[in-house]
């Protein structure tokens, strides 16, 4: 927290800035400012345009007692959460959606929002700033909200540059993707607490554990530990055991911890997470055994691979060959492929915006009227943010960076992070590289048989000779396949259970027939795909029945559930070490409880009472506040 006495602003806020030093000597500012302070005062000097300019992760909300007006902004791209609840007499605004919550009637008495509904059963998310209650919003990535008690407005501050980089040959282009990328991973290094790194058999979280390895190296440091986290699906053929062992052994300073993803997990039906439906499941749906090791091994920050596909990908490519006529290049292009059914797909691909569009297919039978509605609704609204771009290779690269989908994938990360204390780190998503990324031209982005050749050449150097070869891309059918058929007791079980509370969005009836049509004609469930609309409905159904059990007088207690269904959870880990670190003692704190609301004094007290400027929180994460009045 800080407190601007001179303009009356209460500010609070989470802030990490990765040129904190270069703008404090620009807007000379003390060299002791918290990084809060510091984009408090550029607020104040520029507004919200000069937001725009700052390089790192935060969400920020600044009360203005004198004008009785509220600020509130994300960064970038939005990697900090920030949520806000309108009540009658003002709003409300938190980092974690479960303490809005207890600002409500109660949870089980919320509304739930019929576009979170219908998105969440067919994976389509459209609207980047709802959550699945109709009363909490997320302010959206580089947005600013403003608000007085006549109203409120939310606006886009910041847009990237869309002008492309037209001098850029291939070698410089692949040089600057390198160092921004080996920067965006460096900066978010933290020196003096555990860190992990999810890492698969892929490009995306190969590239950040290597660029890591490489900065230990040169700093000739290996404190402190940083652990690599992977599940592996032995006997399926998506399990790339093999290639998370060769990841692993190119970074020998870091230790592995690996667990089997086969294993049963579920959490989804008998423990829901109170903020949204989904989040128990883990890799394929298997367990989340990160969580336990995450917690045991007192571990931080954790780097997640999200983004690489979006910012790694050739979107768009043949979409602009075609726009430009140059079919001898297309021809050419779809041949490198290798056969024509990778040359339909990514044709197709490349012109398909159903990644960002709602769902273009005819409305499931068990949907109700509402729900029917709302999907319509969410065709006839959907839109391009206004902006406006050189090639279809920057514009779909734009909007799966923006997407709803995108937007929920973080939320979601966040919150199962932040239940065993540990933050979420991102570097696909620095500004700086997606800034740059977004300006390559893009006749530079050709695929020539690897729609990610780019990024392939640009990480390359961090990654493991097999993983680096590697041209296909794990899917998660088979686990998928293996996870519903070990839960598809689970699953009947809540279409056929007592009560149903997703009556106003969904018709049970017309799911149970819809069940018994898809039983008959794939009994094996060898297609997913056809069996994840009902599913993600039964698991739908099985949190809305446990979200209307926080009621009454245990509103105060909303992390008690999440407690219990973590310690419900053994940790079952096989922990394996590919270097010379040795295993981490488990770091001693006390038990992370979901935040709540602590009474610590009004604005207009704060404001009046406290002496001096910056309030920072205490080394155990406790803020102590004192005031006079």
């Amino acid at each position: 927290m800080f407190v601007d006495s001179e303009r009356g602003w209460l500010v609070v806020g989470h802030v990490r800035l990765y040129d904190g030093g270069s703008l404090r000597a620009l807007e000379g500012t003390k060299p002791d400012a918290s990084d809060l302070e510091l984009v408090a005062r550029i607020f104040g000097r520029y507004g919200a345009p000069g937001l725009a300019g700052i390089h790192g992760d935060f969400a920020v909300v600044i009360w203005n007692a004198r004008e009785r007006r509220v600020d509130a902004f994300r960064d970038q791209m939005g990697l900090v959460p920030l949520y806000v609840r309108s009540l009658p007499g003002g709003m409300a605004f938190g980092s974690d959606l479960r303490c809005l919550l207890k600002l409500g009637p109660s949870p089980a008495r919320e509304e739930l929002s019929p576009d979170m509904a219908v998105a969440f059963v067919l994976g389509n998310f459209r609207d980047s700033g709802a959550t699945f209650f109709r009363a909490i919003r997320q302010v959206q990535a580089g947005h600013h909200l403003s608000a007085t008690s006549s109203g409120s407005r939310e606006a886009r501050y910041w847009a990237p540059i869309r002008d492309a980089l037209e001098r850029l040959t291939y070698h410089d282009m692949i040089e600057e993707w390198r160092r921004l990328f080996y920067q965006a991973v460096e900066r978010r290094l933290q020196p003096d607490v555990p860190m992990a790194s999810y890492l698969s058999g892929g490009l995306d979280s190969g590239g950040i554990v290597g660029a890591a390895h490489r900065s230990y190296l040169e700093r000739g440091v290996t404190e402190p530990p940083m652990f690599l986290l992977s599940a592996t699906f032995p006997g399926l053929d998506c399990d790339e055991s093999g290639l998370i062992a060769e990841a692993a052994a190119k970074s020998p300073l870091f230790k592995s911890l690996v667990w089997d993803g086969t294993k049963a997990n579920r959490g989804d039906w008998t423990s829901p997470h109170l903020a949204m439906p989904g989040l128990r499941r883990g890799v394929g749906s298997g367990p989340r055994r990160d969580l336990s090791l995450i917690r045991t091994h007192g571990i931080r920050s954790v780097f997640s691979g999200t983004g690489g596909d979006e910012l790694g990908w050739s979107h768009g490519y043949f979409h602009d060959l075609v726009a430009r006529r140059q079919i001898r290049q297309l021809a050419e292009e779809l041949r490198m492929m290798g056969s024509w059914r990778r040359s339909i797909y990514h044709l197709r691909a490349s012109f398909d915006r159903s990644f960002q569009m709602p769902w273009s297919g005819d409305a499931p039978t068990w949907f109700t009227p509402l729900s029917r509605a709302q999907l319509a609704e969410s065709v006839r609204s959907a839109d391009d943010d206004g902006l406006s771009f050189t090639s279809y290779c920057q514009q779909e690269t734009w909007r799966r960076l923006t997407s709803g989908r995108m937007a929920q994938s973080i939320e979601a990360g966040s919150l199962v992070l932040a239940d065993v204390g540990a933050e979420l780190r991102m570097p696909y998503c620095d500004v700086k590289l997606v800034e740059f990324v977004l300006r390559i031209p893009w006749h530079l982005r050709r695929p020539r048989g690897d729609m990610r050749r780019v990024q392939r050449d640009a990480v390359g150097p961090f990654l493991a000779p097999a993983v680096r070869a590697r041209r296909s891309k794990a899917l998660a059918g088979a686990a998928l396949t293996h996870h519903m058929r070990r839960n598809f007791e689970s699953f009947r079980a809540v279409l056929a259970s007592r009560s149903w509370v997703s009556e106003p969005f969904f018709d049970r009836a017309a799911a149970e027939a819809e069940l018994d049509r898809l039983f008959r004609f794939d009994p094996l469930m060898r297609r997913p795909g056809l069996w994840q609309p009902l599913w993600q409905l039964g698991v739908f159904e099985a949190w809305n029945q446990k979200r209307m059990d926080y009621d009454g007088g245990r509103r105060t207690m909303m992390h008690h559930a999440d407690d219990v269904a973590f310690a419900r959870e053994q940790p079952e880990a096989r922990e394996e070490s590919t270097g010379a670190s040795s295993a981490a003692a488990p770091v001693g704190r006390k038990r992370y409880q979901a935040p709540s609301l602590v009474r610590v004094g009004n604005a207009r007290n704060l404001l009046a009472g406290i002496t001096g400027t910056s309030l920072d929180p205490d080394p155990q994460g406790v803020q102590q506040i004192s005031f006079n009045g």
